[in-house]
């Protein structure tokens, strides 16, 4: 998965759409491939300094008004969050993806989603991202590795996350490692 927001981090693209449903796995071989889908929302990386709409790359924002910058709820970092609540446009980051990786591999050690239905139903979930004093709950996370990793890819301030070639260079995810989300 992290592979996939490094791929696309490294070629200056902004997912904007990160979320299980938009991620889907094929075997080969003896491998499971996965692939990324969807990229209506995606924008060419702020800090690349230029900008992409859709498949036309020519935008680096966010719109607030535009109907293929929603979001999938509870996917979604506090910057955008912010940005969806203010009704303002933001600029496109990477570390926006970083967050949402993080909240969907919070999913998968935690076997559930990191809000719950209730909070997504009435939007309690922006308000909880938005907040200034927002840090991730990883009582869930029972490997100490793993929740140190998440608490990184979930900091509030997207200064505070590392990039995807980053993250990848951890050593939580080197071949020798035997975390699974069985631990």
């Amino acid at each position: 998965l992290l592979e996939i927001g490094s791929s696309l981090s490294k070629a200056g693209v902004v997912w904007g759409d990160v979320k299980p449903g938009n991620i889907v796995s094929f075997k080969e071989v003896v491998t499971i491939r996965y692939k990324a889908i969807d990229f209506d929302s995606s924008r060419r990386d702020g800090g690349a300094g230029a900008t992409l709409h859709g498949p036309t790359f020519i935008s680096n924002e966010f719109l607030a008004g535009d109907s293929t910058t929603m979001v999938t709820p509870g996917y979604v970092s506090p910057e955008r969050a912010t940005a969806i609540q203010n009704k303002r446009n933001i600029t496109a980051d990477s570390r926006q993806d970083v967050f949402v990786m993080g909240l969907i591999i919070y999913q998968l050690f935690a076997k559930k989603p990191y809000f719950t239905p209730k909070q997504i139903e009435n939007e309690s979930y922006l308000q909880i991202l938005i907040s200034d004093d927002f840090k991730a709950n990883l009582e869930a996370i029972k490997h100490k590795n793993v929740k140190k990793f998440l608490q990184e890819m979930l900091a509030r301030q997207p200064s505070s996350r590392n990039k995807f070639d980053q993250i990848l260079k951890k050593n939580i995810f080197n071949a020798s490692s035997s975390i699974s989300t069985s631990n």
